[in-house]
């Protein structure tokens, strides 16, 4: 046992140098974005999770009472996220011909995950457990360049519009669980959250650099924590259904603004910061139906009040964010060689409007050796809308075509003793 639990160590120390929170859309930047489904198998059936994964911690605390010793994972996800921007061409008479694609951007990011459940099997002792993980990200890479029109023989390139966005806010987790009966199972996890974020807008002018614009948003020090409740109900043993609710988090910290012109400065300002994330509410139901095959139907919806969010120095911005619902599912059927064939689906309404909703197809497998789980989890997302241009010249008003999609991929190394 000694040399699996080495083993899982050495595996674990491969990943953890890449614990960094990162976001991928544009939208991300404001508040940062949610990150869910922190293991493979959770990312592969669809990001449910909410009455199937014991060492989701901060998602339904309740499951950690299966537990009955040790339980150690760690995942690392890698995402590509590809962003095109296209603007609407017009004929002489205005009417629409087509988008003509100005900017695309191919980045990609990685975040981390850690987690340990320890169960002691005992009448009155409840299960503990510990996690480490990135709580929502801020990160955005955009380039856009700027190129001479004067003469079509050459194509000269004038000047680069920049937005970089870094940081995130990571949480830290620790949950009581305990199986009140056989078929009820309660906990709670205290998130303490911490992180930093920063952004910069630029237009960087290759022949006359003393004119260019540059704005830097830096929010250091972020704290605030919440709380994490959940339960689980078993009926029968072929269903079951979860239950949790997520407390709103207030996060504060400092907020500094600059503003220069070339090299020079002409504002800086330093005022305290704040911001509410909403609350939310997950219900999940697992069935496994009679068939020769062991399989497993989950399917979770959550409502997130996008509504409550609530910022200061205020935002004008908050008042289009709309309350949400998002819908998940996912199919795990396991062979008779015990290998699992998982299959999932993702719809993630977003607050900031009705047709920026992401639609996703998830999926996954794993095996065991030496005592050591390993899952590998895919994702594949996109989205279109329409948006402003993000650096308008002042010469017309006009909303761009977006189109964006998302590559997932995810390992999940787990033992238990």
């Amino acid at each position: 046992m000694k040399n699996k639990l080495l083993l899982f160590l050495l595996m674990l120390s491969l990943f953890t140098p890449l614990s960094i929170a990162q976001s991928y859309t544009f939208y991300d930047t404001y508040y940062g974005g949610r990150i869910t489904a922190l293991n493979a198998r959770s990312l592969s059936l669809g990001h449910t999770g909410v009455v199937s994964e014991p060492l989701a911690i901060a998602l339904n605390p309740a499951l950690s009472s299966e537990v009955k010793n040790l339980l150690l994972a760690t995942s690392l996800r890698v995402t590509q996220a590809t962003e095109n921007r296209a603007f609407p061409v017009h004929d002489s008479f205005e009417g629409f011909l087509t988008y003509n694609t100005y900017a695309m951007n191919t980045n990609y990011y990685d975040d981390f995950y850690f987690a340990v459940v320890k169960g002691f099997n005992h009448k009155y002792l409840p299960a503990i457990g510990l996690a480490y993980y990135p709580f929502s990200n801020f990160r955005y890479d955009y380039e856009e360049e700027i190129r001479g029109q004067e003469d079509p023989n050459k194509d000269q390139l004038l000047a680069r519009n920049l937005i970089k966005a870094s940081g995130g806010i990571n949480a830290l987790s620790l949950s009581l669980s305990r199986g009140i009966t056989p078929w009820l199972g309660v906990g709670a996890s205290l998130n303490i959250l911490r992180g930093t974020a920063k952004k910069s807008r630029e237009t960087d002018s290759l022949n006359t650099p003393q004119t260019d614009l540059r704005e830097v948003w830096k929010n250091r020090s972020l704290k605030g924590s919440n709380i994490s409740l959940g339960l689980t109900y078993k009926p029968s043993g072929r269903i079951r259904f979860g239950l949790s609710y997520r407390s709103k988090p207030t996060i504060e910290g400092d907020h500094h603004y600059q503003d220069f012109l070339g090299d020079s400065l002409i504002a800086d300002t330093t005022l305290s910061y704040s911001f509410t994330y909403p609350w939310g509410i997950n219900f999940g139901v697992e069935y496994r139906p009679r068939s020769k095959l062991q399989t497993r139907v989950y399917l979770e919806t959550e409502f997130i009040r996008w509504s409550k969010l609530r910022a200061e120095p205020k935002d004008t911005s908050l008042l289009k964010l709309r309350d949400v619902w998002e819908i998940r599912g996912g199919v795990e059927h396991v062979f008779f060689n015990q290998i699992p064939a998982r299959f999932g689906f993702l719809y993630q309404p977003s607050p900031f409007g009705r047709d920026m909703a992401i639609s996703s197809f998830t999926f996954g497998t794993g095996f065991e050796t030496k005592g050591i789980k390993i899952d590998l989890g895919g994702e594949i997302g996109n989205r279109e809308y329409r948006q402003e241009d993000l650096f308008p010249d002042g010469s017309e008003l006009r909303k761009d075509r977006v189109k964006e999609s998302l590559l997932k991929l995810i390992a999940t190394v787990s033992y238990k003793i």
